[in-house]
């Protein structure tokens, strides 16, 4: 719940207060698998928050190279934070391949939801 705050304070805005928290989370036991996804998303989070997304971008298409050694739940987010990525540059024709991932493998969840709904807004667009 701490790595979805520090997630959000970036997406606000709140660096040093993502910074600070992410601090301690790290500082927490985290076996390999948790620890590299911890460092992920932060270097993603912190990236967008800079406003560079290509750093972002990076970030996230190692972790889905990494794809067989994650969790279903990091290639998710790593899917969905690229649909963002490529929202926020204008690049539709790769948003649309992240965030239909998303809506196909995520359900009825808030991921899921938010995908459909930046699909929609690409589609109605195009």
């Amino acid at each position: 719940a701490r790595l979805f705050k520090v997630s959000l304070l970036f997406a606000y805005g709140m660096t040093e207060e993502g910074e600070e928290l992410f601090l301690s989370v790290q500082s927490e036991k985290l076996d390999l698998v948790a620890r590299g996804f911890v460092e992920n998303l932060y270097k993603s989070d912190r990236a967008i928050a800079m406003g560079d997304f290509r750093v972002a971008e990076m970030h996230n298409l190692s972790t889905l190279e990494r794809a067989s050694s994650q969790t279903p739940l990091v290639v998710l987010l790593a899917h969905f934070s690229l649909g963002e990525i490529y929202v926020k540059l204008g690049e539709a024709e790769k948003a649309l391949v992240h965030l239909e991932y998303c809506t196909e493998n995520c359900g009825e969840t808030a991921i899921g939801e938010t995908a459909r709904e930046m699909l929609a807004g690409i589609q109605s667009l195009g």
